[in-house]
């Protein structure tokens, strides 16, 4: 597991039809919605400057079961606490 928060579990992964590293975001929150985040990635994805600003590409949404979602995102660097940490909790 990569890390973990309000709206789900992330775990890294592989795209498999490109052989590439993956982040993939798992729903287990009753209030998490991610087709929801799909669409809105989706929408950002029309701007090509989102990108620049550390927002990860969504590469697919998939619903297993109602409670049951998932996203395949660009795997990014370091997550912002780490680096707080590696900074020496200075922002």
């Amino acid at each position: 597991m990569l890390g973990k928060g309000r709206y789900g579990q992330v775990f890294k992964g592989i795209k498999v039809d490109e052989q590439k590293e993956v982040a993939i975001k798992y729903g287990i929150d009753e209030d998490a919605n991610s087709k929801e985040e799909f669409e809105i990635h989706k929408e950002l994805s029309m701007k090509e400057k989102a990108w620049d600003i550390g927002i990860p590409k969504i590469y697919d949404y998939y619903s297993v079961e109602e409670d049951e979602e998932y996203l395949m995102m660009e795997l990014l660097g370091e997550n912002l606490e780490n680096l707080f940490i590696l900074n020496g909790r200075k922002i």
